[in-house]
This record gives structure tokens, sequence and C-alpha cells, in this order.
């Protein structure tokens, strides 16, 4: 999950400075009949590259330096609904450099998934991002923030556009820097489901819940501690829009 994490900058120089500004984002990869299998996109949300060109900041493969590559506002394929979710295709030549890329669809909470395992308030998350007060610059470095479900997405959210959303709410703090970070799920082995079942003791499950897209305010500025997570199935709804063919 680490390795599938990529930093999002507004300029070349500033993703090679590392400067204080930016997001974050990951990456997945298609797996048949869906696409021909191994096609990559990077996912991020739409109002970190809405209307602009973007430099996407990726770890090379050999674990030594960086990969700054320019992604043209063109190439973003926003949700159709309006979902704050944007995908664009990973160019082949940088299949290289990224070490690890989440599966699609085999790799996410999918709405059945969801139902089969129970997942709902309570469950641990934790999200994979960009921490601003901490840029290294020789390597991209997410740092893990961990909370719970806190409200599944049954009914629309407000989502700091103002506009109504499926969304959950995930008591686990974001910062500027998050947007675009995935989160996942964990329901450790040996933990009951709620509904009588077992994860059994030799597996565990860590499963893409969705995205980071901001966090809930009372008023501008004051910070309730709540995440807004859009659910994998809208961030699939993005790439089906991006030529993705399947359904979740």
């Amino acid at each position: 999950m680490l390795e599938s994490v990529v930093f999002v900058f507004r300029s070349e120089d500033a993703a090679r400075a590392t400067s204080a500004d930016g997001a974050t984002g990951f990456v997945v990869e298609i797996q048949a009949p869906l696409r021909p299998a191994g096609t990559r996109y990077v996912v991020t949300c739409q109002h970190v590259v809405q209307d602009k060109d973007v430099y996407v900041r990726f770890n090379a493969r050999d674990r030594r330096g960086l990969i700054v590559h320019c992604i043209s506002q063109r190439h973003w394929h926003a949700h159709p609904n309006g979902d704050d979710i944007s995908v664009a295709l990973v160019d082949a030549d940088l299949y290289s450099s990224t070490v690890r890329a989440i599966p699609w669809p085999n790799g996410v909470a999918t709405r059945k998934a969801v139902r089969s395992w129970n997942v709902g308030i309570g469950d641990d998350v934790f999200m994979l991002g960009r921490f601003l007060a901490h840029s290294a610059a020789l390597r991209n470095q997410p740092i893990a923030r961990f909370g719970h479900i806190a409200m599944m997405p049954d009914e629309p959210v407000h989502d700091g556009r103002g506009l109504k959303v499926e969304a959950y709410l995930v008591e686990m703090l974001s910062r500027s820097g998050f947007s675009g970070s995935p989160v996942v799920v964990h329901m450790p082995a040996g933990s009951y489901r709620g509904d009588g079942r077992m994860i059994p003791f030799y597996q565990q499950n860590f499963t893409l819940l969705g995205m980071d897209v901001g966090h809930k305010e009372l008023r501008p500025g004051e910070h309730t501690g709540m995440s807004i997570v859009t659910p994998a199935w809208k961030i699939h709804e993005a790439l089906e829009n991006a030529g993705v063919s399947g359904v979740l």
C-alpha cells in the first residue's frame, strides 16, 4: 500500500524541491477483463487537478531517486457526476517507477464486499498520504494516519466544495496534503464481523475502502476530526468514464 502512493505538485520545480504544497495520489492496476491486464491509472481528487497541469512524483523502482512526470489537464478524467475524483492513465514508460499498484477490482471494498464482510461503524481504517510538515527530498515518504469508520455512506454528506456526495465519514484527522490519499479498512485475523463470522487466524484483510477527499468543518477553519472518504465504487465510476469496463 505504501508503495502505491504518489505525490502531486503544481510545478516540476515544486516537485523536485519538495515545496510545502500539493497533495497525494495512488496507483491502481486494472485486472482483466476490465481492460488489458496491467493497465495502470493514477487516482486523486478532482479539486487537486482541476483546470491545471500537475506534476506527479514517483519513486524509482531501484529505491534510488525520483521520477517527475507531467500529466496535463486534458488527460485527467473526472467523475461523470461531479464527485471529487479524477483519474489519469499512467504512461507505460513509467511502469518501472512504481514498485506496487493496488489491484483493481480485487483489492478494493466493492459494494458486494462491504455487504459480504459486514464492514461498518467502528472498523479500523488507515490512510497513507503526504505530510506537509515533513517533506523528504530524496523519496516520497507517505505517513499513515489511523482511525475508525464513523458513518456509512447511506445518506449524502456535504464535501469541502459544498456539494452533496456519497461518502463515508471516518474519525481520522485529514490535513492539507492528504487529499487523494488511499484509505484502507483493516479486518484483523481472528476478529468477528458482527454477524457470527470470524476472519480466519491465517488471514488478514487490508482492503481499499476509498479515497480521502477532505475533512468536515463546522465553520471555516473549525476542524471536526472527521475525514470525508469517497467509496471505492465511486472511484470505479471515474475509471469507467476513462474507458475501464465493468461494474463494482
